[in-house]
C-alpha cells in the first residue's frame, strides 16, 4: 500500500509531463503548417494594379489631368505640389494652391441644329474653358 502511494504520484507526474510534451509538439506542428501558406502567398508576385501609380483626390492630380487645357484663368501650363502656372495671353502667372476657392469642370454643351448652321457661317467659334477656377 505504501508503494502504491509513492508510485501513483510518480506515474501521474510522468503522464502529465508526457502530455505537456505532446501538446508542445502538436503546437509546433500546427505553427509550421500555418506558416507554410503564408510563405507561398509571399512568393507570388503582387498584382499589376498595385504597382501602377494611383491618382489621388488632390488638387494637383485634378489640375494635372487638365494640363495644357484652357481654364478661366488662362491655359494651364505647369502643376506642382504647392503652386500652378497659367499662361494668360502670353504672360505666365503663378498661383499658390492654397488660394483656390473652388474648381468646377465645365462640360461642353451640344449645340442644336440651328446653332450648328449659325456656327458654320461664323468665322471661328470662341474656345470654351474646360475648368472654372475661382480664387479667394
Amino acid at each position: 500500500m505504501r508503494t502504491i502511494r509513492m508510485v501513483v504520484p510518480v506515474i501521474v507526474t510522468v503522464f502529465m509531463l508526457l502530455m505537456m510534451g505532446m501538446h508542445d509538439a502538436y503546437a509546433q506542428k500546427k505553427k509550421t503548417t500555418t506558416t507554410k501558406p503564408s510563405t507561398t502567398t509571399q512568393q507570388t508576385p503582387p498584382p499589376a494594379s498595385q504597382s501602377a501609380p494611383k491618382m489621388g483626390n488632390s488638387l494637383k492630380d485634378l489640375l494635372g489631368k487638365y494640363k495644357g487645357e484652357l481654364t478661366t484663368l488662362g491655359v494651364l501650363k505647369q502643376v506642382e505640389f504647392d503652386y500652378f502656372t497659367v499662361d494668360d495671353e502670353g504672360t505666365l502667372v503663378t498661383y499658390p494652391m492654397n488660394t483656390i476657392k473652388s474648381i468646377k469642370v465645365i462640360k461642353p454643351e451640344r449645340p442644336s441644329a440651328e446653332e450648328e448652321e449659325d456656327e458654320e457661317e461664323a468665322e471661328e467659334p470662341e474656345p470654351v474653358p474646360k475648368l472654372d477656377i475661382r480664387l479667394q
